[in-house]
């Protein structure tokens, strides 16, 4: 188990936990021992808010505010705490959404599931179910269930929520955020000791819905609310970007205080390129930015070449990606499509791990529909890549940065449907649309662009997946029709 560094820093705002309040940490703390994980001084401000109770047992914080930076563990923190409700006391429904369903299942997986199946399964302590829609985590002694759902009212209705953990904030807007609110206060009217948990780094000039419940609630306290509020500055307010330094930014991070990430690790994103100082400071100050969110892709026109046609039999290059956070793992395949008339992209599968990824590759690789298998050598994939190499060493194929940006251009030229380009198709897959929905580009130099893993809110996996596979298929060069000779 990792012992964290013992630094600390000053939040911008902490609500004093109410004289009289029990707060015991004894039991959290031993289940997140038992998942591998052990709280660092700001998650134990987090669990202290969340488990203390009056002397009759009633939680005194209905509502939980947890405003943090990137890279501070903040949704691990509240799965721990989750599961130790769900081990303490009988028949619980909790809930866990973000800013789309699929983006909540797979935090779900990366953050619960995973540990979950490793320590505790074995121990017979809980059961999980990964049937699509009915993903959850059971914990058996007690009969309390553990759930992601999708973030919005109708999938709640007629429902029950003890506690229901809503993350990435600042991705909704108004009508959203307090659609959701509404329906999931319906569903704890008759559930004792239910509470809500909102969770969210700063977001940008469309986060109003985030911003001005966090505001409110600093401005304007109340018993039954609590704020934990990390960053920068005073405030998670739009500051000039010109009154912060990086230093001031790394001074103020608790991950880097607490050792759970490097200022080297913080810094990559600056030093990469992959972000310019506003971006940077909303990620890792938490201060709100004042840029307005764009859509790097058409999805309308990403719609006109998808199809539900699958790729033509024969042989096929796969691609392996990596999300940025490590959470997903997606697997790719490239081949001809409409008897060779054009290149075909379908994502096999993706979903948390390394070693299915390997099992997989290996057997289509033994019966013959694989030839070859290619990513990124570096990065996220970098583990995987290794390994690889190692179980395909006749078939892995590292790809450089020059062959992935050559695969992005061709995806993006794809898009134009008026230009003169080779006619790429994609197999229709909800996951690649919701990563291109949210998805950024960034300049590489002056060599072309690729999306950026860091910056795309839904992360990159099955892009990358997706171009890597492209990047090394070997277009089937066309036989020229013999002259015709009257």
């Amino acid at each position: 188990m990792r012992n964290w560094l013992p630094g600390r820093v000053a939040p911008r705002y902490l609500t004093p936990i109410p004289e009289g309040a029990i707060v015991d940490l004894r039991a959290v703390k031993k289940v997140a021992a038992l998942l591998g994980r052990s709280p660092t001084f700001y998650q134990v401000e987090i669990l202290e808010r969340l488990v203390a109770r009056w002397p009759d047992g009633t939680p005194v914080f209905t509502t939980i505010l947890v405003s943090f930076p990137r890279q501070t563990g903040k949704t691990t923190c509240i799965m721990d705490w989750l599961m130790y409700v769900a081990m303490t006391r009988p028949y619980q429904k909790l809930w866990f959404t973000a800013q789309t369903g699929m983006a909540a299942r797979e935090r779900f997986l990366a953050e619960l599931v995973e540990p979950s199946k490793k320590y505790l399964e074995p121990l017979g302590i809980v059961d999980t179910k990964l049937a699509a829609g009915a993903t959850r985590t059971v914990v058996v002694a007690t009969g309390s269930q553990i759930r992601p759902m999708p973030p919005t009212s109708q999938y709640l209705h007629g429902g029950q929520g003890d506690k229901i953990v809503a993350d990435e904030q600042w991705a909704f807007t108004q009508k959203q955020g307090k659609d959701l609110m509404q329906a999931v206060r319906a569903t704890q009217l008759t559930r004792n000791n239910s509470q809500i948990v909102q969770i969210s780094a700063a977001g940008d000039a469309d986060s109003d819905y985030w911003h001005s419940r966090l505001a409110k609630a600093i401005a304007e306290p109340s018993p039954r609310v609590a704020v934990i509020d990390y960053g920068v500055g005073a405030s998670a307010d739009p500051q000039e970007v010109t009154s912060f330094t990086i230093e001031d930014v790394l001074a103020a991070h608790p991950g880097v205080a607490a050792g759970l990430c490097t200022r080297e690790k913080v810094l990559e994103p600056l030093e990469n390129e992959d972000m310019d100082f506003n971006e940077w400071l909303r990620a890792y100050g938490n201060v709100r930015s004042k840029n307005a969110r764009q859509r790097a892709i058409d999805l309308d026109a990403y719609r006109g070449i998808t199809t539900t046609v699958p790729l033509d039999d024969g042989p096929v290059t796969l691609g392996v990606g990596v999300s940025w956070d490590g959470a997903t793992t997606a697997l790719a395949a490239v081949g001809t499509i409409n008897q060779g008339r054009g290149v075909g992209i379908e994502i096999i599968d993706a979903r948390p791990g390394r070693q299915w990824v390997i099992d997989a590759t290996q057997e289509l690789v033994r019966r013959g529909i694989a030839t070859e298998v290619c990513g990124d050598a570096y990065g996220p994939t970098k583990r995987l890549a290794d390994q690889l190499a190692i179980a395909l060493p006749e078939h892995w194929k590292p790809l450089s940065t020059d062959e992935m940006i050559a695969a992005t251009e061709d995806f993006l030229q794809a898009l134009d449907q008026e230009a003169d380009t080779m006619p790429i198709c994609v197999r229709r897959c909800a996951g690649v649309e919701y990563e291109l929905d949210v998805a950024e580009l960034r300049n590489v130099g002056e060599k072309g662009r690729m999306f950026s893993r860091r910056n795309s809110a839904a992360g990159t996996a099955r892009l990358e997946a997706g171009l890597a596979a492209l990047a090394g298929y070997q277009i089937p060069e066309t036989t020229a029709p013999e002259p015709f000779i009257g």
